[in-house]
C-alpha cells in the first residue's frame, strides 16, 4: 500500500509540477515578448519621426547614413533605408548588402502627406544572442527549480505514506496476534483522525474479545464442574450395581430414579450449551430479525 500511494502521490505531484512550470514558463515568455513588442514600437517610433523630419529638413537622403547609424547603435536593430527608386541610401549592414525578404518590420516614409522611401529593420545578431540567453536562462533557472520542487514533493509524499501506512501495519500485526490467540494486544493511538478513530475501534475490539475469551474460559471451567458432579453420582450408582452393592429392587429403583435426575440436568446443561452455540454463531431468533 505504501509503495503505491508513493507512486500515485509521484505522478500526482509530477504533473501538477510539469503544468505549473509549463505554465510559469509560458507566462514569463509571453511577458519578454510583449517586452520586445514594446521595446520594438518605441524605437522604430523615433526611427521614423527622426528619418521623416531629416528628410523634411534636407528635402533629399544625402549625409543620413550618420543618422541611421546612430538610430541603429541606440535601438540595437539593423535598418536599411531605400528611397522611391529602391536606392538603398542609409544601411547599417556591414557588407552593405540589401536586406533580407524577411525583415522584422517594413516602414513607409512620407513627408507632407507623400512618400519619400522605406526603411526596413532587422534584429542585430546581439539582439538576437540577448534572446536567446534569454531564453537558455529561463530554462536553466526553472529546470533546476523544478528538480528541487520535485525531490521535496518526492520526500514529502514518502513522509506521508509512511504516517498512513505505520498504524495500518501496526493494526495488521497486532490482528495477527489476536488470531494467534494474544487478546491483550492493543494499539498506542495518539492521532485524532479517521486512522486514530479506526485505532480505537480497534483496542475496543480486542478488549471485547478478551471479554468474550474470558468469559469462554470460565464458561469451560464451570461445564467442567457441572457435567463432573451428575457423571460422578451416576458412575457411582452404576458401579453400585455392577459390584451387587445395591442388590434390593428397592434401592435399585432409587439408584435409577437418581441416575434419571442427574440426566435430566445433563440434558439441561447441554441445551443451554447448544443455546450458547447458536448465540455464538448468530442463529438466534433475535440476530435473525436484525
Amino acid at each position: 500500500m505504501r509503495r503505491q500511494l508513493l507512486i500515485s502521490n509521484l505522478i500526482l505531484i509530477t504533473i501538477t509540477l510539469a503544468l505549473l512550470s509549463f505554465t510559469a514558463f509560458r507566462a514569463t515568455s509571453r511577458s519578454f515578448e510583449r517586452f520586445q513588442g514594446a521595446h520594438t514600437a518605441v524605437h522604430t517610433g523615433v526611427l521614423i519621426d527622426t528619418l521623416e523630419q531629416y528628410y523634411a529638413q534636407h528635402g533629399n537622403w544625402n549625409g543620413v547614413q550618420t543618422q541611421v547609424v546612430s538610430l541603429s547603435l541606440v535601438s540595437g536593430f539593423l535598418v536599411t533605408v531605400r528611397d522611391l527608386e529602391g536606392a538603398i541610401v542609409a544601411s547599417t549592414l556591414n557588407d552593405n548588402r540589401p536586406v533580407a525578404a524577411d525583415a522584422l518590420l517594413e516602414l513607409e516614409l512620407t513627408a507632407a502627406g507623400q512618400p519619400i522611401g522605406t526603411a526596413y529593420v532587422d534584429r542585430s545578431l546581439e539582439l538576437e544572442a540577448v534572446d536567446d540567453s534569454f531564453s537558455d536562462d529561463l530554462v536553466g533557472e526553472f529546470l533546476p527549480s523544478a528538480v528541487i520542487v520535485l525531490i521535496l514533493a518526492v520526500t514529502l509524499g514518502m513522509l506521508l505514506a509512511q504516517s498512513l501506512t505505520r498504524p495500518l501495519t501496526q493494526m495488521r500485526d497486532a490482528a495477527a496476534k489476536i488470531a494467534r490467540g494474544n487478546y491483550d494486544v492493543r494499539l498506542a493511538v495518539q492521532r485524532q483522525d479517521e486512522i486514530g478513530a479506526l485505532g480505537r475501534s480497534f483496542n475496543q475490539m480486542a478488549a471485547g474479545l478478551a471479554d468474550v475469551e474470558r468469559m469462554r474460559q470460565e464458561l469451560v471451567m464451570n461445564v467442567s464442574h457441572d457435567l463432573r458432579t451428575p457423571l460422578t453420582i451416576i458412575k457411582g450408582y452404576l458401579d453400585g450395581l455392577v459390584t451387587g452393592k445395591i442388590s434390593d429392587r428397592r434401592s435399585a429403583e432409587q439408584a435409577f430414579k437418581a441416575m434419571n435426575i442427574e440426566v435430566e440436568q445433563l440434558l439441561h446443561l447441554v441445551d443451554d450449551l447448544n443455546q450458547v452455540a447458536a448465540l455464538d454463531a448468530g442463529k438466534t431468533n433475535d440476530s435473525k430479525q436484525v
